[in-house]
């Protein structure tokens, strides 16, 4: 058995007219010509598309929305900080810095919130808090 984790293991392309419209400051500022976009859905629609299709089961941990996953980013960046405060050769993201970053990967993220439950064979839901608060397991 092999497992194969990731933020955005299984994500799968957009059709192209949503690609259209930004869902954040990032894309809105600095991807006013899809640049980023296009490139990101023509990656899912090629390379992960085929490297996606060789995995048996899809095991989908899914949080209540986007702005949680934030959080929980920042919380651990945040225990990072106080784990290597004394050690000033650690580089630890900013609040803004941590926001910048996950906006790169929120449509991917907000695509998987909506397809992903059609896919995974087994879809985790997830509390506030990490834990498990209801599985769902659908067979072939």
């Amino acid at each position: 058995m092999i497992i194969f984790e990731g933020w955005c293991v299984g994500a799968k392309a957009e059709i192209n007219k949503t690609l259209k419209k930004s869902i954040n400051s990032l894309e809105k500022i600095n991807d006013q010509k899809l640049i980023w976009r296009k490139h990101v859905n023509q990656q899912l629609k090629t390379k992960y598309k085929k490297l996606y299709s060789q995995l048996n089961c899809m095991i989908y941990l899914k949080a209540k929305n986007f702005n949680l996953l934030q959080k929980w980013r920042l919380k651990q960046e945040n225990k990072l900080w106080l784990k290597t405060k004394k050690s000033s050769s650690h580089k630890i993201m900013s609040k803004g810095d941590v926001i910048n970053f996950m906006q790169t990967y929120q449509r991917i993220t907000e695509n998987m919130f909506k397809k992903m439950p059609k896919y995974a064979s087994i879809i985790l839901n997830l509390n506030n808090n990490h834990q498990i608060k209801t599985a769902i397991y659908k067979s072939k």
